[in-house]
């Protein structure tokens, strides 16, 4: 497994300079990180796609700030091929999403086995 690289000043930076800051908010999100791809993978298997994207959407946003490039780069590229297979949905209804869900699962599934994230509870 990979570590996941940080840009620790940037992050630092990001927390306005508050160290203690950035260590409670970064030990909250890697404790939620594998409920939060759970809740993805759960929303977008049931059809839900606007949460699907919330959620990928938030977490993307919340390891760029916490410094973690590579994590939010690989977010970002799952939200957009998300964002991909939701267009076929909206131009030939939901039996293509339904294709484009696999593709996206897929893609998704393929990022947690990179960055060694397990969404199976203990």
């Amino acid at each position: 497994m990979e570590p996941i690289w940080v840009d620790d000043r940037l992050a630092l930076e990001r927390m306005g300079g508050m160290p203690d800051l950035l260590a409670r908010i970064s030990r909250a999100y890697a404790q939620a990180l594998p409920g939060e791809l759970a809740l993805w993978q759960r929303c977008w298997e049931a059809g839900d796609a606007t949460q699907a994207l919330r959620v990928l959407h938030t977490l993307k946003g919340t390891a760029a700030s916490l410094g973690a490039l590579p994590l939010a780069h690989a977010l970002r590229m799952q939200e957009e091929a998300c964002k991909e297979a939701m267009q076929p949905a909206a131009e030939a209804g939901s039996e293509a999403r339904q294709g484009g869900s696999g593709q996206a699962q897929s893609g998704v599934l393929a990022q947690k086995q990179h960055w060694g994230v397990s969404t199976e509870r203990a």
